[in-house]
Order: C-alpha cells, then structure tokens, then sequence
C-alpha cells in the first residue's frame, strides 16, 4: 500500500482512535453507567482551496431528544449517513478550523438531519456531538 508522508500520521492516529473506541465504556457524568449511541464515524477529502489535498476524520454522535427517537436514527442510518457526507465534504480546511466553523457545521447537521425526519431540536436531533475531529492536508 502506497501511503504519502502527511497521511502517515493520520493513518497512524485512526488506528490508535479506532483501537481505543474499542475499549468498554466506563461511568458516566454522574456516575452511572455510560450508555448511549456509538459515533458515526468518517473519513472523507475537504474542498480545495490552495495546492495539495485535505482530508477529515471526524466521528459524531447525534443525540436525539427523547429516547424513543434513537431507533428512528438506528433505522435511517444509511440515510443519514450519506445526509453527514455530503455536507462534510463541502467544506474547506480553512472553515473549519476555527471553533465557529465548528459549530455552523454541526448546526448544518442537525437541521439537516431533523429534515429528513420533518423534526426539530424538541423531538428529534437534540445535540450533534463531535467526539473526534481531525484534519490532515499534503
């Protein structure tokens, strides 16, 4: 496999982020048990906007409002994951770097996300939640 020297690194950091999501989950904010949905992981190319190419790991969890919307999400992930794609992939390196690049897209994803399900903030998508997020250029 041909890798190229920037994406070493990144290749190295997904196989110790994939190995520690393996691990059992421990208490959570309260201490009770953690439970709740495993992220959706990605890697996908950012648009250009100089010379070279950029990438995105990032994994996202989606917090539904009330728990009875968790199987609806189980039940359109494909959907929904093609839905995350696209609006990942239509951003540059430079727009997201900053805290504010940040939050409009994960506000992108939520609007979007609870479209397809003509649901808002209250009965669908509460909170997206970036629990990796990493971008690697050459």
């Amino acid at each position: 496999m041909m890798t190229f020297p920037p994406f070493r690194s990144l290749l190295a950091a997904s196989a110790l982020l994939l190995s520690l999501s393996s691990l059992p989950a421990t208490a959570g904010e309260h201490g009770e048990a953690a439970a709740g949905p495993a992220p959706l992981q990605f890697v996908v190319n950012l648009g250009r906007t100089g010379v070279g190419q950029s990438m995105l790991q990032v994994a996202i969890v989606l917090k539904p409002a009330n728990p009875e919307f968790g199987p609806t999400l189980d039940a359109y992930k494909p959907k929904i994951q093609h839905t995350i794609i696209q609006l990942l992939c239509a951003n540059t390196p430079e727009s997201l770097r900053s805290e504010d690049g940040k939050t409009e897209l994960a506000n992108r994803i939520q609007k979007a996300i609870n479209g397809i399900f003509h649901a808002n903030r209250k009965n669908g998508v509460k909170e997206v939640l970036f629990t990796q997020f990493m971008i690697a250029e050459s």
